[in-house]
């Protein structure tokens, strides 16, 4: 645990896990770790590829390479909080343990990566730069989507994801709700702050028992 932990680069990151692990005497052991304080953020994940026994790892960062949570095949939440900007996001399609997975504001645009995590369960992409949501359609245990903030204006992509129950759209580029009328088990939905004019395909979303769409233009 000792040499791990000496290998981790940034100051911020070893002290989460050494204050979180203290009774730690060997890297197995270590398997939940937190660091999402805004105030102190992360600068660097070099060293982390060591921790390969993670399960639980929540982290906020400054503009970084995220390529060694490659490393961490055994995650199966991963929740990176960004300032703006990241590199190496394509190195997170070997995540397949996933099932909650939190991508925000990284300046993400390019999801592609996402279409190989077919465990996920819950997903939050918010403050990003996404338009396109292709790489979603192969999701199909996902129940729970979070997209505010980004600037998505089509959803038939979503059309087969028969599992969902809860989606965040607010603050993107929608105008039509009517390819969600597919999701039967649909409960909540927030669509703030879009384009939608129509509002007739709410009526063919029989589970619904939440829905915002005030600010709409």
């Amino acid at each position: 645990f000792s040499e791990a932990l000496a290998g981790i680069v940034d100051a911020q990151l070893a002290s989460c896990i050494r204050e979180q692990n203290q009774d730690a005497e060997t890297v197995t052991s270590v398997t939940r770790v937190d660091c999402n304080d805004r105030d102190n953020r992360v600068a660097s994940l070099s060293g982390i590829e060591a921790f390969s026994d993670l399960v639980e790892l929540r982290l906020a960062v400054t503009s970084l390479d995220v390529t060694p949570l490659a490393a961490l095949l055994e995650l199966e939440t991963l929740e990176v909080t960004g300032a703006g900007s990241a590199s190496g996001l394509q190195a997170l399609e070997v995540l397949t343990s996933l099932t909650r997975l939190r991508l925000e504001d990284l300046g993400i645009s390019n999801i592609s990566f996402i279409d190989s995590l077919r465990r996920l369960e819950s997903l939050e992409l918010n403050r990003n730069r996404i338009e396109v949501l292709a790489a979603l359609d192969s999701l199909t245990r996902l129940r729970h989507l979070s997209l505010w903030d980004n600037a998505v204006s089509d959803l038939g992509d979503l059309a087969g994801l028969l599992s969902l129950e809860s989606i965040d759209l607010s603050e993107n580029r929608v105008s039509r709700l009517d390819d969600l009328s597919s999701l039967s088990q649909l409960n909540w939905l927030n669509a703030r702050d879009n384009r939608i004019r129509d509002l007739e395909s709410i009526g063919d979303m029989p589970s619904l028992t939440y829905l915002n769409v005030r600010r709409n233009r």
